[in-house]
């Protein structure tokens, strides 16, 4: 069965919650698919733990470590007249050598229902799930086993023609939660919505006008911890976007937005109010039928995953090139700069991580037959500075894949 890539995301052109809280839209194929698969993966890591020796030991962890992943695969699309229902994602599970404690199940599902209508118009219904054991970087030293958890729905109005006036309307509710307790007061439930006019000119480009607005509530915060902690936080953002293709070798799509952020309590000398410029910009150019090059960057606001914070300001710059050897061999290498910036919200916790820096450098190559199994490899070095020097690390991970249809 020949496999094809049904399912791609049309980023609204918004920084900020957008990004954060799954607002993009799904754009599926007005076609019957239905393919399965399994996908194995090997990764070996000099530091699974993210973390100095020292701080692996108090968590009783070996910090080199290999992970093995089994997981099955699905892309199905099912047409029903101008409707079509929809489903992708893969669910499985991670087992460690050596960590055992780590194993946890790996799932990421989506899926909905889509209906065509009018000239250009179509409105979505959608759904998201994912589970994995959360990056032990983002977690304090009492934690080691936490499963985190996220549970989107959303709802979209989208009428874009190639030329003219368009329009998008989008609203999600999402829940975020983790299995382990020390990680409860970072559990948060955020309603979001997001109005974007678009103006579209083959000669011209896209140009976007985008407002978005979102509420965020920690529903199990223990306030007795600080009255500063806060459990409640509201987001506006206003901005425009705009995306061309120049010729048949770049494209450029760029946003940039004003974020309002304000806040129901604060510690002493923090305002309650605050703004950011948050963006999102991407500028891909083909130098041919094999080669390309990609860069792009991205600032926005999101709800903390770190005890004793309330939002973080995340900030990522990212360039990769891609070659691909004849129609089965792709070679990729790249390079990203990471920045995570938050106030330290809940003093009486003690010591709290509110800056880190991380380079990671990565590059792979990938095998396809034609109409059967992909074989790949990656290896990906970071490096990692932050505020608490307990948390600096270095980390190779070497991973192997294959993805065998059927």
């Amino acid at each position: 069965m020949r496999r094809v890539s049904t399912f791609t995301l049309a980023l609204l052109g918004s920084a900020s919650w957008v990004s954060a809280h799954a607002q993009e839209l799904p754009q599926v194929e007005p076609k019957r698919q239905m393919d399965f698969g399994i996908r194995l993966a090997a990764t070996y890591d000099t530091n699974v733990s993210r973390s100095t020796e020292e701080a692996a030991a108090l968590r009783g962890l070996t910090q080199e470590d290999t992970t093995y992943t089994a997981s099955g695969t699905v892309a199905l699309v099912q047409p029903l007249g101008k409707q079509a229902l929809f489903i992708n994602g893969s669910a499985g599970y991670d087992y460690h050598d050596k960590n055992r404690k780590l194993d946890a199940r790996r799932i990421d599902l989506s899926g909905g229902a889509v209906k065509l209508f009018g000239r250009n118009c179509r409105a979505l219904a959608f759904g998201r799930y994912g589970a994995a054991q959360s990056q032990l970087d983002d977690t304090s030293f009492v934690v080691v086993k936490n499963v985190l958890t996220r549970t989107t729905v959303s709802a979209a109005l989208e009428c874009q023609p190639a030329q003219g006036f368009g329009l998008v309307l989008s609203a999600a509710h999402d829940e975020t939660s983790s299995s382990a307790a020390a990680q409860k007061s970072q559990d948060a439930n955020s309603d979001n919505a997001t109005v974007v006019l678009a103006y579209a000119r083959p000669s011209l480009g896209t140009f976007r006008l985008i407002a978005n607005f979102a509420e965020t509530e920690f529903p199990n915060r223990d306030l007795s911890l600080g009255p500063a902690l806060g459990d409640h936080l509201s987001v506006t953002s206003y901005g425009v976007g705009y995306s061309r293709r120049l010729g048949t070798r770049i494209e450029v799509s760029a946003a940039a937005q004003r974020t309002m952020i304000k806040r129901d309590a604060a510690p002493a000398g923090v305002p309650l109010k605050s703004t950011a410029t948050t963006y999102d910009g991407e500028i891909l150019y083909k130098a041919g039928t094999r080669l390309d090059f990609r860069l792009s960057g991205n600032r926005s606001v999101t709800p903390s995953n770190r005890v004793g914070q309330l939002f973080d300001v995340n900030t990522q710059v990212e360039g990769s090139a891609r070659y691909r050897l004849g129609t089965r061999v792709e070679l990729e290498a790249g390079y990203r700069w990471e920045k995570i910036r938050s106030e330290g919200d809940a003093v009486a916790l003690g010591p709290i991580l509110t800056n880190s820096d991380k380079d990671v450098f990565f590059g792979g190559v990938r095998y396809r037959r034609s109409e059967g199994a992909a074989l790949g490899l990656e290896v990906r070095r970071e490096e990692r500075e932050t505020n608490l020097p307990t948390f600096d690390y270095t980390n190779t991970a070497v991973t192997l894949t294959l993805d065998v249809p059927f």
